[in-house]
């Protein structure tokens, strides 16, 4: 059975204001329902792209979501399909209170306070985060506070779930909740990470972008194992996969 295209991509390119190019001529797709991993090192473009999947940079190319082309007119739109969670979760929380932050999307898509109220508490619990909703999110932990940020885009019941480095400054304790939670979500997601671990545990393919192109797309099996292939762009294979590779005779020595 052909999948539905949730997102596809075509001939991207991205100039930041001073002049250096940060997406050439990117194309990609993705199916609905799938999780593919955005790996690639420093500077790449990951963030770039994923700032281009629900509007907030605009490039020249085609973006598409759910078989609609990205434009002016449909912006609010499509930001409500695709759900953007920011590495730093602090670009993201801005009201005195959790619940505010939460609140906030739906309260301005003219949702009723009482049905607002209620999809926070929703929301909330999906996340762990149940009886925070006074807390300021300042005082909030990181992983906290990153749970928050992902309340805030699924709250809009968004169809499309895009994760800027999920796990980047988490004890190994938070960041294995946290890649539990992300792999509850029924939903696409398009996650950036340099965490090969957490693209080995929850990608159904790993798309490696390097000074701004795509250089490999295939299954997570497939990319993940070819350390030739990520040595040449500067990444590595999970330690835990480079022992099971190894040959027999490799690994006791």
């Amino acid at each position: 059975m052909v999948k539905m295209t949730a997102i596809k991509v075509e001939n991207l390119s991205y100039w930041y204001p001073d002049s250096s190019q940060a997406l050439r001529g990117v194309s990609l797709e993705i199916a609905r329902g799938e999780t593919l991993g955005l790996v690639g090192p420093n500077g790449a473009g990951k963030s770039t792209l994923l700032l281009h999947l629900n509007g907030t940079l605009r490039g020249d190319g085609i973006v598409e979501v759910l078989g609609e082309r990205l434009t002016r007119k449909n912006l609010d739109q499509i930001r409500r399909k695709v759900g953007l969670v920011f590495e730093d979760p602090n670009d993201q929380l801005f009201m005195p209170t959790v619940f505010g932050d939460v609140a906030f999307g739906p309260l301005n898509s003219g949702r009723d306070e009482p049905v607002v109220r209620r999809l926070v508490q929703e929301t909330l619990e999906a996340v762990g985060m149940e009886g925070y909703e006074a807390h300021a999110p300042h005082h909030l932990s990181l992983g906290q506070k990153k749970r928050v940020a992902l309340a805030t885009v699924l709250v809009m019941d968004c169809d499309i779930l895009a994760l800027d480095e999920p796990t980047g400054g988490l004890d190994p304790a938070g960041r294995e909740g946290f890649i539990r939670l992300i792999s509850a979500q029924p939903l696409t997601k398009v996650i950036a990470t340099h965490d090969m671990e957490l693209a080995w545990q929850l990608c159904d393919r790993v798309a490696i972008i390097d000074s701004g192109e795509i250089v490999a797309v295939g299954p997570a099996s497939d990319i993940l194992t070819d350390e030739q292939l990520l040595r040449t762009h500067k990444l590595r294979c999970p330690p835990g996969l480079i022992y099971s590779h190894a040959p027999y005779s490799e690994r006791y020595q």
